[in-house]
């Protein structure tokens, strides 16, 4: 999960490939891996999260962040939410989107905002499906980075199976702005030709 982690639940156990919640911790409890936002590290303004996952949940967040989230939108559907600052309108928004269904077993899974063009590219097992969620050039909100959980009310169900087997955070920020520019070109005809001016009398 990371060396920076600082705190983990105490009931968490390292099985096989991954982390999961042992036997005895109740139902509703989580992995709860916090990694501290130590330096403003998750202020991001666009990201790709890759994590191998097996669906054991009804209820349950892969990523938890100050200003977007991985989770369980229904029992057996991955979603997210990203808070943006709108391209259009320049305030705060909040967007949510379904991506589709939990594979079965243990499966790679990446999911990725652009802040150029608004959009989240979810790859499941190699299928790659892009979904229009924000306008164009709306960064995350960065004011409201902060420390970043994993596996929130992750309790594997009482299964002896890992849930997270692996987790990254990759900040693929643009950091950039567009504006209209007006150029105005001053030119000037240079000509070798002899000119002749002819007047005639009034």
């Amino acid at each position: 999960m990371g060396p920076d982690a600082s705190r983990v639940h105490n009931n968490a156990v390292q099985t096989g490939c991954g982390i999961r919640i042992g036997s005895g911790a109740g139902g509703g409890v989580g992995i709860d891996v916090q990694v501290p936002d130590t330096g403003n590290i998750f202020g991001f303004s666009s990201f790709a999260a890759s994590f191998e996952y097996r669906d054991q949940e009804s209820t349950a967040d892969i990523i938890t962040a100050g200003n977007f989230r991985i989770y369980h939108i229904s029992a057996d559907v991955l979603g997210i939410q990203v808070v943006v600052i709108d391209g259009i309108t320049g305030t705060p928004t909040t967007h949510t989107q379904a991506l589709g269904n939990f594979l079965t077993g243990s499966n790679l899974y990446e999911v990725e905002y652009d802040e150029l063009t608004g959009d989240v590219i979810y790859t499941a097992n190699g299928t790659t499906t892009t979904y229009t969620v924000a306008p164009p050039n709306s960064p995350l909100d960065t004011s409201a980075a902060d420390d970043i959980t994993y596996g929130r009310f992750m309790d594997n169900n009482g299964s002896s199976l890992p849930s997270l087997c692996y987790i990254a955070i990759r900040d693929t920020s643009k950091r950039c702005a567009t504006g209209l520019v007006n150029l105005e070109v001053f030119a000037s005809i240079i000509t070798n030709r002899k000119i002749t001016y002819r007047v005639n009398p009034d």
